[in-house]
Protein backbone atom coordinates (compact mmCIF):
# COMPACT_ATOMS: atom_id res chain seq x y z
CA UNK A 1 0.00 0.00 0.00
CA UNK A 2 1.56 3.35 -1.24
CA UNK A 3 1.67 6.18 1.83
CA UNK A 4 -0.99 8.32 0.23
CA UNK A 5 -3.60 5.51 0.07
CA UNK A 6 -2.88 4.56 3.86
CA UNK A 7 -6.25 5.10 5.75
CA UNK A 8 -7.41 8.06 8.33
CA UNK A 9 -4.69 8.04 11.28
CA UNK A 10 -5.77 7.27 15.09
CA UNK A 11 -3.90 8.42 17.40
CA UNK A 12 -2.81 5.42 20.27
CA UNK A 13 -3.35 5.61 23.54
CA UNK A 14 -0.63 4.97 25.71
CA UNK A 15 -1.02 2.46 28.68
CA UNK A 16 0.84 1.92 31.56
CA UNK A 17 3.77 -0.20 31.05
CA UNK A 18 4.18 -3.80 32.12
CA UNK A 19 7.10 -6.21 32.63
CA UNK A 20 7.72 -9.45 31.59
CA UNK A 21 9.32 -12.46 33.25
CA UNK A 22 9.91 -13.81 36.56
CA UNK A 23 9.02 -11.65 38.90
CA UNK A 24 6.95 -9.44 36.57
CA UNK A 25 3.13 -8.49 35.61
CA UNK A 26 3.16 -11.37 32.79
CA UNK A 27 5.29 -14.08 34.42
CA UNK A 28 5.83 -15.77 30.64
CA UNK A 29 5.93 -13.59 27.82
CA UNK A 30 7.68 -16.25 25.42
CA UNK A 31 6.90 -14.48 22.02
CA UNK A 32 9.30 -14.25 18.93
CA UNK A 33 8.97 -10.95 17.19
CA UNK A 34 7.84 -11.17 13.20
CA UNK A 35 6.47 -8.14 11.97
CA UNK A 36 3.24 -8.91 11.00
CA UNK A 37 3.14 -12.64 12.36
CA UNK A 38 3.03 -11.63 16.12
CA UNK A 39 -0.53 -11.34 16.84
CA UNK A 40 -1.70 -12.39 20.45
CA UNK A 41 -5.49 -13.61 21.07
CA UNK A 42 -5.60 -11.89 24.31
CA UNK A 43 -4.31 -8.14 24.57
CA UNK A 44 -1.68 -7.46 27.41
CA UNK A 45 -3.12 -7.61 31.00
CA UNK A 46 -1.57 -8.63 34.41
CA UNK A 47 -0.85 -12.12 35.52
CA UNK A 48 -2.00 -13.60 31.69
CA UNK A 49 0.85 -15.57 30.17
CA UNK A 50 2.00 -15.52 26.34
CA UNK A 51 3.58 -18.66 24.65
CA UNK A 52 2.17 -18.37 21.24
CA UNK A 53 1.64 -16.44 18.75
CA UNK A 54 -0.69 -16.18 15.61
CA UNK A 55 -0.23 -15.20 11.87
CA UNK A 56 -1.77 -11.80 11.94
CA UNK A 57 -2.82 -12.04 8.35
CA UNK A 58 -4.35 -15.39 8.70
CA UNK A 59 -6.38 -15.16 11.93
CA UNK A 60 -8.49 -12.58 13.37
CA UNK A 61 -7.00 -11.50 16.54
CA UNK A 62 -7.08 -9.14 19.61
CA UNK A 63 -3.56 -7.41 19.84
CA UNK A 64 -0.63 -6.89 17.78
CA UNK A 65 3.37 -6.70 18.54
CA UNK A 66 4.70 -4.12 16.39
CA UNK A 67 7.63 -3.97 17.32
CA UNK A 68 10.56 -5.30 19.26
CA UNK A 69 13.38 -2.88 20.74
CA UNK A 70 17.05 -4.34 21.69
CA UNK A 71 18.39 -2.19 25.02
CA UNK A 72 21.77 -2.49 23.90
CA UNK A 73 22.84 -3.04 27.00
CA UNK A 74 25.60 -6.03 27.77
CA UNK A 75 24.74 -9.35 29.53
CA UNK A 76 28.44 -9.49 30.23
CA UNK A 77 30.72 -11.91 30.31
CA UNK A 78 31.88 -14.03 33.07
CA UNK A 79 34.71 -15.51 31.32
CA UNK A 80 36.30 -11.71 30.65
CA UNK A 81 35.46 -10.68 33.96
CA UNK A 82 32.91 -8.52 32.30
CA UNK A 83 29.41 -7.58 34.68
CA UNK A 84 26.11 -7.30 33.11
CA UNK A 85 24.25 -3.80 32.93
CA UNK A 86 22.16 -3.41 35.91
CA UNK A 87 18.71 -2.52 35.77
CA UNK A 88 17.96 0.86 34.61
CA UNK A 89 17.30 3.06 38.01
CA UNK A 90 14.28 5.76 38.43
CA UNK A 91 12.10 4.54 36.10
CA UNK A 92 14.50 5.17 33.13
CA UNK A 93 13.52 1.68 31.59
CA UNK A 94 9.84 3.13 31.67
CA UNK A 95 10.17 5.85 30.25
CA UNK A 96 12.54 5.12 27.18
CA UNK A 97 10.08 1.89 26.30
CA UNK A 98 6.83 4.08 26.26
CA UNK A 99 8.56 6.89 24.45
CA UNK A 100 9.83 4.45 21.32
CA UNK A 101 6.84 2.38 21.25
CA UNK A 102 4.66 5.81 21.12
CA UNK A 103 7.04 6.95 18.57
CA UNK A 104 7.22 4.19 16.43
CA UNK A 105 3.41 3.95 16.51
CA UNK A 106 2.32 7.43 15.39
CA UNK A 107 4.98 7.08 12.58
CA UNK A 108 3.78 6.44 9.21
CA UNK A 109 5.67 2.87 9.56
CA UNK A 110 1.93 1.72 11.16
CA UNK A 111 -1.20 1.28 9.34
CA UNK A 112 -3.81 3.26 11.07
CA UNK A 113 -7.62 2.22 10.42
CA UNK A 114 -8.83 5.37 12.29
CA UNK A 115 -9.97 3.28 15.30
CA UNK A 116 -8.36 3.95 18.50
CA UNK A 117 -5.90 1.86 19.44
CA UNK A 118 -4.13 1.29 23.02
CA UNK A 119 -0.47 0.87 22.74
CA UNK A 120 1.48 -0.50 25.61
CA UNK A 121 5.22 -1.16 26.04
CA UNK A 122 6.27 -4.71 27.52
CA UNK A 123 9.49 -4.56 29.74
CA UNK A 124 11.62 -6.70 31.27
CA UNK A 125 11.47 -7.27 35.29
CA UNK A 126 14.46 -6.75 37.15
CA UNK A 127 14.78 -10.56 38.03
CA UNK A 128 14.34 -11.23 33.94
CA UNK A 129 16.94 -8.49 33.38
CA UNK A 130 19.67 -9.86 36.12
CA UNK A 131 19.08 -13.77 35.16
CA UNK A 132 22.30 -15.39 34.77
CA UNK A 133 20.90 -17.76 32.35
CA UNK A 134 19.12 -16.07 30.14
CA UNK A 135 19.01 -11.96 30.85
CA UNK A 136 16.36 -10.63 28.83
CA UNK A 137 17.04 -6.99 27.64
CA UNK A 138 14.20 -6.61 24.78
CA UNK A 139 11.59 -4.43 24.72
CA UNK A 140 8.30 -5.33 22.85
CA UNK A 141 5.46 -2.55 21.84
CA UNK A 142 1.72 -4.08 21.82
CA UNK A 143 -1.38 -2.17 20.42
CA UNK A 144 -4.66 -3.60 20.12
CA UNK A 145 -8.64 -1.71 19.88
CA UNK A 146 -9.22 0.79 22.74
CA UNK A 147 -13.18 -1.19 22.22
CA UNK A 148 -11.45 -4.30 22.54
CA UNK A 149 -13.00 -5.86 18.79
CA UNK A 150 -10.58 -8.25 16.99
CA UNK A 151 -8.09 -7.20 14.36
CA UNK A 152 -7.41 -8.91 10.45
CA UNK A 153 -4.55 -8.32 9.26
CA UNK A 154 -1.53 -6.64 10.67
CA UNK A 155 -0.46 -2.76 11.31
CA UNK A 156 3.18 -2.96 10.23
CA UNK A 157 3.02 -3.00 6.45
CA UNK A 158 5.34 -5.49 5.09
CA UNK A 159 6.90 -3.15 2.77
CA UNK A 160 10.41 -2.20 3.28
CA UNK A 161 10.52 1.32 5.18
Amino acid sequence: MAFSERPPRAAGKLQPTLTYGVGGNIPVFDVYFNAGNSCLNVPPADKVQYDATVDCTKEEHRAEVFMEYKTGMRNGDKDKNIPPAGYPADEALNRYAESSCAMFYNSNEVLKSGKTMNVMAVIPSKEAWDSEKSPQRSIYCIAWPADNSTMTGSIVPDEPS
